[in-house]
């Protein structure tokens, strides 16, 4: 494979395992074995590429520069840049989160704060433990939204994609370069979702998460209605959603268990919680997936 285009259906296809995608957002768990096909070769993408090393030290040339990439690393690759993958692989593991180009221009919607370097070039970063932290945390957050087909899948699937951009902006621009008021709020958001994701099951009210935060609850609805176009209570609610479909699909617990794991008054209140979301009850959907998956 030499200096072929490829678009985000072609490499995925080519990719042997270990490949979670829909049309606009994929996933990858690349190493050695399933990347065979790319050994040595060369190809433009005409999609974004976030690559993280997790295990063991390999070589990409991007536009005739090499980058020498180690566990904690992260190499950002905007479309259309020429890429030259390494002859071999072995003992290399990394997380690929690829996202189809217009799809990603559609959830950016701080193209002023933006740098234009996230835009239109590559990066390599070197992430403190912190950061490897979020964005590990924030990768299996996109596969768990991926797993299952739900309601509010596809506005799910959006905000974490835009706080992944939020999260690359932080990393490139530092907080001097950014407006004061825009950095903070950005800020506020991003802690929120990392609380949000740590407390969703047990914590169901806006109170919970501003005093953690030491702000007003009207502050952080506001800030995160401004920052992201979606409500504290709607994020709440949709990986409470998205659980349950989780866990009614994939688990043999009783509705009454999921009821109180994910902390409902009783299960009438799960139940009702459940239908309005997906239209159907809790057992009627269990129902359906097992007729589904045969």
């Amino acid at each position: 494979m030499q200096n072929q285009i490829l678009n985000l259906c072609d490499f995925t296809a080519l990719v042997l395992t270990d490949c979670f995608t829909d049309v606009q957002v994929s996933l990858v768990e690349a190493a050695d074995q399933n990347m065979k096909v790319f050994r040595n070769g060369s190809a433009y993408f005409n999609f974004y590429s976030i690559i993280y090393i997790e295990v063991g030290r390999v070589s990409f040339c991007v536009n005739g520069t090499t980058l020498v990439l180690e566990p904690g690393n992260l190499l950002f690759v905007a479309p259309y840049q020429l890429i030259q993958f390494p002859e071999e692989m072995k003992g290399v593991h990394m997380k690929m989160v690829l996202i189809e180009s217009v799809y990603y221009h559609t959830v950016r919607s701080v193209d002023d704060e933006m740098p234009k370097t996230i835009v239109n070039t590559f990066l390599k970063l070197a992430l403190t433990t912190l950061r490897q932290q979020e964005f590990i945390t924030w990768y299996h957050q996109l596969r768990h939204a991926m797993m299952k087909r739900h309601l509010y899948q596809a506005s799910m699937m959006k905000n974490l994609i835009h706080f992944g951009q939020l999260f690359l902006s932080e990393l490139t621009m530092g907080e001097h370069q950014r407006p004061h008021d825009s950095g903070h709020k950005e800020n506020i958001f991003r802690i929120f979702i990392h609380l949000a994701f740590q407390y969703y099951k047990v914590e169901h009210q806006v109170q919970f998460y501003a005093d953690r935060m030491n702000i007003t609850p009207v502050y952080l609805t506001r800030t995160v209605k401004e920052v992201s176009g979606n409500t504290v209570l709607a994020y709440l609610q949709s990986m409470l959603y998205n659980e349950a479909c989780v866990q009614l699909s994939s688990t043999s617990k009783s509705i009454g268990e999921i009821s109180e794991e994910l902390r409902f008054n009783d299960q009438s209140a799960f139940s009702n919680f459940f239908k309005l979301h997906s239209g159907m009850s809790p057992v009627a959907y269990r129902g359906n997936k097992k007729d589904e998956d045969g």
